[in-house]
């Protein structure tokens, strides 16, 4: 669980995991090194999930969850590149209302332009917050048999941070018409079995805000987690083996102390250390939309509880909840001090996960797990 996440390694190779010397100049991720079209390692049971759940003939809105920085996005995008799709991307991580709209109309205008289908429909340029272009887009479209039978790819929508859109309605009231028609929109392609959408999101209740929004809608839920700490050690020497690195193959457990862009320090040490004051969050919090319902004491029982069970992976919510209380837990989720991971069964990141119906709490990523038990060790807790 949370083993590394990425691992910069220079170019030249010309460093040593043992002292303190390292070459800083041209790091890249290990995970670039790669040269096969396939580049996850040891991601197959979730890829061929996926590229399942995604060829199906009945679409659906699929809900990708994790933290940030789990691979998600790279999941999903491997998925529809290497698949038989015509994956249409958008980004909503620096967007707004009116850049959403030229967005969705730039990756479908593409994809008419692309395809072999008459009359060719021809989206006008997007200079205000006109929803006539999603109605347009719904009824040049086909359905996903056209495609199948037409031996055509099918398109598929990806937004990645969906959870950005609910950031629209703060914004401005003109965004809230946006929001309510970007849903209807969502909701019409898939009443009408046009194409499969899939929604990635690092916000912990990006579902149950979807499901309250698109009331009835039916949600396909995945949560992508870590490499298993075995896997890791996999990935690892299958890295160096490639790059002939061998000689550092019994370091992994000091890289994984560090794991991140800290060779000097962890960064996540400082962010950690504020959540072991909640005063100093609190004149934080007013930046915030979420309110501090944690104490020191709460911060301290649940790093403890994740520190003990590293080797589990998880804690369950509701034992964390008998210690420490609903809103004490809520709030450090909302300040991302714990991850809420609900249960659809892809857990083999995991050792011995519950049952289903049980929702598990996680670090964030193993160096705020590294983090957490520097600030236990260094204060004596």
């Amino acid at each position: 669980m949370f083993a590394f996440k990425r691992l910069n390694i220079p170019r030249t190779y010309n460093f040593s995991f043992g002292h303190n010397y390292v070459n800083y100049m041209q790091k890249v991720n290990l995970s670039q090194f790669s040269r096969k079209k396939f580049d996850l390692f040891n991601r197959k049971q979730e890829f061929d999930l996926l590229t399942t759940k995604f060829s199906s003939n009945t679409p659906e809105i699929h809900v990708i969850l994790g933290p940030t920085d789990s691979g998600k996005t790279t999941l999903v995008r491997q998925v529809v590149q290497n698949g038989n799709f015509n994956p249409l991307f958008i980004d909503l991580r620096n967007s707004s209302g009116i850049f959403l709209l030229r967005d969705i109309r730039s990756e479908f205008q593409n994809f008419f332009e692309s395809i072999v289908i008459k009359p060719k429909p021809k989206l006008e340029t997007v200079n205000k917050l006109d929803y006539k272009l999603l109605k347009k887009i719904s009824s040049s479209l086909p359905n996903l048999s056209y495609w199948k039978n037409h031996n055509i790819p099918p398109p598929i929508l990806v937004i990645d941070e969906t959870n950005k859109l609910f950031d629209f309605l703060d914004l401005s009231k003109e965004n809230k018409p946006l929001f309510k028609a970007f849903l209807s929109w969502l909701k019409l392609i898939i009443q009408n079995n046009q194409f499969h959408v899939v929604l990635t999101s690092s916000e912990p209740f990006f579902l149950d805000w979807m499901e309250y929004s698109l009331h009835t809608m039916h949600l396909t839920p995945h949560v992508v987690g870590d490499l298993s700490i075995e896997e890791a050690k996999q990935f690892v020497n299958h890295e160096l083996e490639n790059n002939d690195c061998m000689e550092f193959k019994h370091d992994f457990d000091y890289v994984r102390s560090f794991t991140g862009l800290d060779y000097i320090y962890n960064p996540e040490y400082i962010r950690m250390s504020w959540g072991l004051n909640p005063k100093y969050c609190k004149s934080r919090a007013k930046y915030n939309n979420f309110p501090i319902y944690w104490e020191k004491s709460h911060f301290i029982t649940a790093m403890k509880a994740l520190v003990e069970a590293e080797d589990q992976g998880f804690i369950l919510e509701d034992d964390l909840i008998k210690e420490i209380g609903y809103k004490a837990v809520r709030s450090l989720v909302d300040y991302r001090y714990l991850y809420r991971r609900p249960n659809f069964g892809l857990n083999s990141d995991l050792t011995n996960p519950p049952a289903e119906s049980k929702v598990m709490l996680t670090p964030m990523n193993q160096p705020s797990l590294n983090a957490a038990k520097d600030l236990l060790k260094e204060n004596n807790y």
